[in-house]
């Protein structure tokens, strides 16, 4: 990375961190997933479900609540986000069944024994789909089930200002059909998939005002700095004027028994 991307890096996880939502998501859209996963799926005693790329935790909370018996094990690369959704789950009461690892989401060695769920907010694009699905499939139990969230295009109309912006942001980016088509080329069924509800994207977006305020007062003598926050307001300009054209689509499918 060079100098700037690494400022931006750096900016990015200060806004974020100490914050219990760090993408677009809501508990709601956690449980509509959860809930058109297969009925004969096992979630129940000794069964395991991995939260990779867990950030600060929501979603590992509501995993914990939907599924009281199973053990969780959240991944989280960040030092500082597997710290704090550490703390929430120890206040909620859910330690030693629910825990979080440091590492990467595709980091073998974390993977002690395999799951019935993988569960993945947010995140699957810091490695892409490709990339952890064929390394997912070697943590799931035969017939075990993937339910990951991933930034894709919604239909034909991809207007100019939001195809500028996610080509340098990620310009892997695909549409629907084509995540549904990586999804079956690494071997799994695809199951069900919804696009996440605008309120999903602003309750993220409110979330995180507090931290702006805060930092453009902080960096005030920091054009740099200022710059690479600024960044980040840019996102929420191009949803607000193009949310008909890309969103959030969550993403269910299940690895074959044999």
């Amino acid at each position: 990375m060079t100098d700037p991307d690494l400022l931006e890096l750096a900016v990015l996880v200060e806004l974020h961190i100490g914050r219990e939502q760090l993408g677009p998501g809501s508990e709601a859209s956690t449980e509509r997933a959860f809930g058109l996963l297969p009925a004969d799926l096992p979630l129940g005693t000794g069964a395991r479900i991995l939260d990779l790329g867990c950030g600060t935790g929501r979603q590992t909370l509501t995993l914990a609540r939907l599924a009281p018996d199973a053990t969780i094990l959240g991944v989280e690369l960040m030092p500082p986000m597997a710290a704090f959704a550490t703390e929430r789950i120890a206040a909620a009461g859910l330690a030693p069944r629910v825990g979080v690892r440091e590492g990467s989401m595709i980091e073998d060695a974390l993977i002690a024994e395999r799951a019935s769920l993988i569960w993945s907010e947010g995140a699957i694009y810091n490695v892409g789909v490709e990339v952890g699905l064929r390394a997912w499939s070697g943590y799931l139990v035969p017939g075990g089930c993937v339910a990951f969230t991933e930034v894709s295009w919604l239909g034909e109309a991809r207007p100019a200002a939001a195809r500028r912006f996610w080509q340098a942001a990620y310009p892997e980016m695909k549409s629907i059909d084509e995540t549904l088509a990586t999804i079956a080329a690494c071997g799994y069924a695809p199951l069900a998939h919804f696009t996440l509800p605008v309120s999903d994207w602003w309750s993220y977006y409110d979330h995180l005002k507090p931290s702006y305020r805060a930092l453009r007062e902080k960096y005030a003598d920091r054009p740099d700095a200022l710059a690479a926050l600024e960044s980040q307001r840019t996102e929420q300009d191009v949803y607000r004027d193009h949310s008909d054209a890309y969103g959030y689509e969550f993403y269910l499918a299940c690895f074959p028994r044999t």
